[in-house]
């Protein structure tokens, strides 16, 4: 806090140890009123806000890998640090295996993040050594859900990541047990190891 009275610059690392990336991001901070700041963010209601910082990137560099140490691998990263993805079961992030869909795209799904009690996050790789496709902001993709019954439910949800990656694609989904079903399913039955046959 005495740094940032006298000069607002900072400078963040964020650490990939499975993958043995390092991003360097530097940026101008202000500290604000945590009322203000958190209004429009779903907390849980364990957590308490003592201080709220908003920072203005100014820029971002992905330093070099070779003296990265890769400290975990993907398994050990989600067994270590995944926030549990069923907050009233206390439940860990699945793991499962099979394949949902008859779409062109096959992805797996290889991450699950709980972002609020209501909304998680999905990300999908490609099932191959490959690329994902080319799209731009605002795309959507076709994904397959195992539905209650044992039927395939197809829903459409937004690509929430950056649309220049080409490793992975990020979906958030929030649980409507008032919609059509496709939501809660997704909440319920999509776990980590699954393979999905998606559509654009």
């Amino acid at each position: 806090m005495g740094n940032i009275r006298k000069d607002d610059r900072v400078a963040l690392f964020f650490m990939d140890y499975p993958e043995q990336r390092r991003l360097k991001l530097l940026g101008r901070v202000q500290l604000v009123s945590s009322k203000d700041s958190t209004a429009d963010v779903a907390l849980p209601e364990s957590v308490q806000v003592e201080r709220s910082f908003v920072i203005r990137v100014e820029a971002f560099d992905w330093n070099c890998p070779q003296h990265i140490v890769q400290r975990f691998t993907q398994a050990e990263a989600l067994r270590r640090f995944a926030p549990p993805v069923a907050r009233e079961t206390q439940q860990s992030v699945p793991i499962a295996v099979g394949e949902v869909g008859s779409g062109p795209l096959r992805l797996i799904v290889s991450g699950i993040r709980q972002l609020t009690e209501e909304v998680r996050a999905f990300e999908l790789r490609p099932s191959e050594d490959q690329r994902l496709p080319q799209i731009g902001a605002g795309a959507h993709l076709e994904v397959p859900v195992p539905g209650p019954g044992g039927e395939t439910l197809y829903r459409q949800w937004s690509i929430a990541s950056d649309p220049a990656r080409h490793d992975h694609w990020e979906i958030a989904i929030r649980k409507d047990p008032r919609g059509r079903g496709g939501s809660v399913a997704a909440h319920e039955h999509l776990a980590i190891g699954m393979r999905l046959n998606c559509a654009m």
